[in-house]
C-alpha cells in the first residue's frame, strides 16, 4: 500500500520498529495507533494494513524484544554466568522498553514450558531434583517480579528523586549476584551430602 505522500510503501518491520521506538519514549501504556501513525506519517489504516489490530501489534513487539534476549544455555563460562548474561539481558530489553514486561507476563503462552526449559538448564548444570525445579520456579519468580517493580517505578519516575549513587542496574546486579550465589551454595550443599551418603 502506498501512501498518497510518494514516499516508499511502509513495510511491517518498519511498523514495529517505531512502535518499539514509541514504547522506548512513552511507555508501553502510552502507545496508541494514533501515535504510531503519526510517528510513521500515514493514516491509521495503513498502520493496522500491517498489523492487524493492535493485540496483534503487542504480540510482535513481545516477540521482537524476546528474541533479544540472551539464551538460557550452559556455557563454557559456567552456568553461573550463562545465567547472570542470560537474565541481565532480559532486563536490558524491559528496561529499555518500559512496561512491556508487564504484557508479557500477563501473556506468556505456556509457563509451564519455561519453567520446564529452565529447570533442564538447572539439571545440566548439575543440580539434582527437586531442586532444579524449585531454582527454575525462583529464577521466573525474580524476573516477574523485576518486572513489576521496574513497571511501577516507569511511572513514579518523575515524581521520585533516584537515590545518589545508585542506578537501576545496580539493584539489578546485586539481585542477580545474590541469587547466583544462594544457588550454588544450595548446589554445592545437595553435591556434599550425596557425595557423604
Amino acid at each position: 500500500m502506498a501512501p498518497a505522500s510518494g514516499r516508499s510503501p511502509l513495510s511491517r518491520q518498519e511498523v514495529i520498529d517505531a512502535a518499539l521506538e514509541l514504547v522506548r519514549q512513552v511507555g508501553f501504556d502510552g502507545l496508541t495507533m494514533r501515535g504510531l501513525s503519526e510517528k510513521l506519517g500515514v493514516t491509521p489504516m495503513a498502520a493496522y494494513y500491517h498489523v492487524g489490530d493492535k493485540d496483534a501489534l503487542l504480540r510482535e513487539l513481545a516477540e521482537e524484544v524476546r528474541a533479544q534476549w540472551i539464551p538460557l544455555r550452559l556455557g563454557p563460562e559456567g552456568w553461573q554466568e550463562s545465567l547472570r548474561r542470560h537474565l541481565l539481558s532480559m532486563w536490558q530489553e524491559m528496561h529499555r522498553h518500559p512496561g512491556l514486561g508487564v504484557y508479557m507476563m500477563r501473556t506468556l503462552p505456556d509457563m509451564g514450558r519455561t519453567t520446564d526449559a529452565t529447570a533442564a538448564f538447572f539439571r545440566q548444570a548439575g543440580f539434582e531434583e527437586p531442586t532444579a525445579t524449585l531454582a527454575a520456579s525462583f529464577v521466573l519468580t525474580y524476573v516477574l517480579g523485576r518486572w513489576s517493580v521496574d513497571a511501577r517505578l516507569s511511572q513514579t519516575r518523575r515524581q521520585t528523586r533516584a537515590r545518589p549513587g545508585l542506578r537501576a542496574q545496580d539493584h539489578v546486579e546485586f539481585s542477580i549476584g545474590a541469587m547466583i550465589a544462594g544457588l550454588e551454595a544450595l548446589r554445592s550443599s545437595s553435591l556434599s551430602e550425596g557425595a557423604s551418603a
